[in-house]
């Protein structure tokens, strides 16, 4: 939420200024929106301080700022993104499955976009719970119903 509001502070000048005569809505629009993600921040902020699992694992580094930010740790990663897809290696496995024992980690998190393969062997082999953390979201969802849902999904994995 903190960088998407460096983003709308951003563009809404260059907006005004693409679209003068819609200069007043666009002030709106984002004025709204920034208290939106201020909101969204405040919420992630309270929430996530309370979880008392303060590690994770997930698919890729899509959400290392966000757990960063809310001082949360993600001590392993399912697979790295390359330029021709996803490519899970036994290494990245066994990284997987030793950051679980180390930490004692009871949730992974996997990505709809993404196939489930790896994550479901890793929870058929260590009994973890497999939630969903979506990156992108789906057409027409809203990016604080997107982050909402993964707040939520973060908040229940991390008890």
């Amino acid at each position: 939420p903190v960088l998407m509001l460096q983003f709308v502070e951003a563009v809404e000048p260059q907006l005004a200024e693409a679209m003068p005569e819609h200069a007043e809505a666009v002030a709106a629009n984002a004025q709204r929106l920034r208290e939106q993600l201020k909101q969204l921040d405040a919420d992630c902020r309270s929430q996530l301080t309370q979880v008392p699992v303060r590690r994770l694992v997930t698919f890729h580094n899509a959400f290392d700022r966000f757990a960063q930010r809310y001082k949360l740790e993600v001590v392993a990663h399912l697979a790295e993104i390359q330029t021709q897809g996803p490519s899970i290696t036994a290494k990245e496995l066994e990284q997987v499955r030793s950051a679980i024992a180390k930490y004692k980690l009871e949730t992974i998190y996997r990505e709809p976009q993404m196939p489930a393969t790896a994550a479901k062997a890793i929870e058929q082999q260590t009994g973890v719970h497999l939630l969903v953390l979506d990156p992108l979201g789906s057409a027409g969802e809203s990016y604080d119903a997107l982050m909402r849902r993964n707040l939520h999904t973060l908040v229940e994995g991390q008890q």
